[in-house]
């Protein structure tokens, strides 16, 4: 079988954190910076 491209990185370290369990998304950004995922992957924060 052939390798496939991964063409969007984010979408899935998203996914398999909801695959560990239910997050809010505030919840996601932060584990991503926990884990460092922010290093590999360009994590956009909107600030209120």
């Amino acid at each position: 079988m052939a390798k496939r491209k991964i063409s969007n990185l984010l979408a899935l370290a998203v996914l398999s954190l909801l695959n560990e369990r239910l997050m809010h998304p505030y919840e996601i950004s932060s584990v991503m910076r926990q884990r460092e995922l922010a290093t590999v992957i360009t994590l956009n924060y909107c600030a209120r």
